[in-house]
């Protein structure tokens, strides 16, 4: 059949058939008098010449969209809904949820949200659970200077913002450059404040009161090529709630305290209980010097891990210089509780040595003043009762020795040789140097009767040594050999004290031998031939009888 229209009264309706007979569209009034239009394709009404209304123009009807549908323009044109020039016909959106995807445009007079209409000023804001009007924060920005990536910006008037070319922050660093000066300040409604300062000469922290200039501020930092805490005129305190006096700078003194707000002295350290300085090692190696401008300097030294306290001296010592180039003057021993002048393995309570016979000077020499002399006073005692040990006592010039042997009423006479070799026998005599420190002759005479008393015998070699070969020293007079007055029969290990490692001393005591007066007596080894490479000595330890004056 042709397309055709087919309209039943009985049944209100009007069919489109197209040429295969189907339904192509329909008009139908509806048991409830609703009006349907349907069609197998679009349905158009209207034409772009003319306006379209929906009821008779005046009165307000409801237009339903069943299922899922739009309202939208044709391509390029606007869709505009409502009529302002008809006025009183608002244009309502009643839904729970509005969306919209592309951008939208509201180009109206008078906006309405949830049915109230903000004041001057207000702006949209969330209100947790839908929008609203509320009154804008800081106004409205009318313009904007210097921007640039990374600037800060600040007001230059109550609306307008201006980038900062000095101030950037990239994300992670926060930069103030203005070429010659950075500065950043912190300042409270007090009159302190606190300045983080970069300039040519470096950077610091400065801290103070504004009411000084900040020069006078203390300043932390790096400036003037090295690390400085400068308090300029202000003294210095570092302190805790534990310590409450701490560390103490008194700066118009120049002076440190420990423990002290009033250090008298450049380095003043004050406690409750036992205060000392700890200097420690880690590899055993401390000590101290002390120096006094450009004068010899001192090094109290404990060195190569043992207990022992030395004193050395050297000019212009360094504490990085070899200890083995010091003058070691003084040793404390540390394991023995001795001390050492002159020797770092001292074998008395306190040990004396010199090893330089050119000098004159004694090795033990108390003096005082004459103003004292009637109170000076010297005593070695013993608490031993037996008389063993000697005791001497010195007091306003008067000497009292008492004990058993008296070495200290004995006279003495001593034989030296300097390098003396391998000698024995004949020619091997000593020099006797008693006299004048020089001697010029093998022997010496005596003006008086004397008894022998005791005899010290010293050698000393370039090197320790050691030997059981016996040593006959012979005592003899009137220039013969034979005239034996006494023989000292030893040997080294066993019967010489090693005192200093290549100083070796015999001593024999309780001697009673009669010398005579007026004979010439003379010393010489006559057995042993051990070879003494630098000295030895022959002291005649001896009482004279006044009797015989």
């Amino acid at each position: 059949m042709s397309d055709d229209v087919l309209i039943t009264p009985a049944s209100r309706k009007v069919e489109f058939f197209d040429s295969g007979g189907n339904i192509d569209g329909k008009i139908e009034l509806s048991g409830a008098g609703d009006l349907n239009i349907t069609s197998s394709g679009k349905i158009t009404i209207g034409d772009i010449t003319q306006d379209i209304h929906i009821g008779d123009g005046t009165q307000a009807v409801d237009l339903v969209f069943d299922f899922t549908s739009s309202i939208y323009s044709v391509a390029n044109q606007d869709l505009t809904i409502g009529k302002s020039s008809l006025g009183g016909n608002d244009v309502l959106v009643d839904s729970p949820n509005w969306s919209v995807t592309q951008g939208v445009v509201l180009d109206v007079a008078n906006l309405k949200i949830a049915s109230a209409q903000g004041s001057d000023g207000q702006v949209l804001t969330s209100t947790g659970s839908g929008v609203g009007w509320e009154d804008a924060g800081g106004g409205a920005v009318s313009a904007v200077a210097n921007g640039a990536n990374n600037r800060v910006a600040t007001f230059s008037s109550a609306d307008a913002l201006n980038g900062e070319a000095n101030m950037t922050f990239n994300g992670s660093d926060l930069v103030v450059d203005n070429g010659a000066t950075a500065k950043v300040r912190a300042q409270g409604s007090s009159n302190y404040a606190a300045t983080l300062v970069a300039i040519a000469q470096g950077a610091h922290l400065a801290m103070g009161d504004v009411d000084s200039a900040e020069d006078q501020w203390l300043k932390f930092g790096a400036f003037g090529g090295i690390n400085n805490l400068d308090t300029k005129t202000r003294d210095f305190h570092l302190y805790g709630t534990n310590t409450t006096t701490g560390f103490y700078f008194d700066e118009s003194a120049g002076k440190f305290g420990i423990g002290t707000a009033s250090p008298d002295t450049s380095l003043h350290v004050k406690g409750s209980g036992l205060q000392y300085l700890k200097l420690e090692s880690t590899d055993n190696n401390a000590g101290v010097q002390v120096m006094s401008d450009s004068l010899d300097s001192w090094l109290i030294y404990s060195p190569d891990g043992t207990p022992d306290l030395r004193f050395f001296t050297d000019t212009g010592y360094s504490v990085s210089a070899d200890a083995a180039d010091l003058v070691d003057v003084m040793t404390l021993d540390g394991t023995n509780h001795r001390v050492g002048i002159g020797d770092t393995s001292p074998n008395g309570v306190l040990h004396v040595y010199r090893n330089n016979s050119a000098t004159t000077v004694p090795l033990l020499k108390l003096h005082e003043d004459s103003v004292y002399a009637d109170n000076a006073t010297l005593e070695i005692t013993t608490d031993r009762t037996d008389g063993a040990i000697p005791s001497i006592s010195v007091s306003g010039g008067a000497v009292t020795v008492s004990g058993p042997n008296g070495w200290n009423t004995w006279e003495k006479e001593t034989f030296y040789k300097h390098s003396y070799g391998t000698a024995t026998g004949q020619g091997s005599g000593l020099i006797n140097v008693s006299h004048n420190g020089v001697g010029t002759i093998n022997s010496i005479t005596l003006p008086y009767d004397a008894k022998l008393r005791a005899v010290v015998i010293t050698y000393t070699f370039n090197t320790s040594t050691s030997s059981t070969t016996d040593q006959t020293w012979r005592l003899f007079h009137s220039g013969n050999p034979s005239n034996v007055v006494s023989d000292f029969v030893f040997d080294v290990d066993n019967d010489m004290t090693n005192t200093h490692g290549n100083f070796f001393v015999y001593t024999a005591t309780g001697l009673d031998v009669t010398m005579n007066k007026n004979k010439t007596y003379s010393v010489r080894r006559e057995g042993g031939s051990l070879n003494i490479q630098s000295a030895v000595r022959f002291d005649l330890w001896y009482t004279r009888h006044t009797t015989n004056f």
